[in-house]
């Protein structure tokens, strides 16, 4: 999905997205199970602090992506969600 150009009065020109990239099968659960945690407060709570650090929220569809992307992360063939 690009957010770049988007249509509407007040909207950012020029936006991107910040990627993370992380271990589809993390060695050390405790770290792993952290890190999902924090990626998914990311997405969910956290999304209420953009608004006030100038930040747009992530758009649903983006949300769900990094929902499913998330729920993949395991460590030792076990989900970490």
């Amino acid at each position: 999905m690009s957010i770049t150009n988007a249509a509407g009065k007040d909207v950012y020109p020029i936006s991107s997205y910040t990627y993370i990239l992380v271990y589809k099968d993390e060695k050390d659960a405790t770290k792993g199970k952290a890190l999902v945690d924090f990626l998914w407060w990311g997405i969910h709570d956290g999304q209420n602090f953009a608004k006030e650090l100038d930040y747009a929220p992530l758009p649903q569809d983006i949300v769900k992506r990094a929902e499913a992307k998330i729920n993949s992360i395991s460590s030792g063939g076990k989900p970490l969600r």
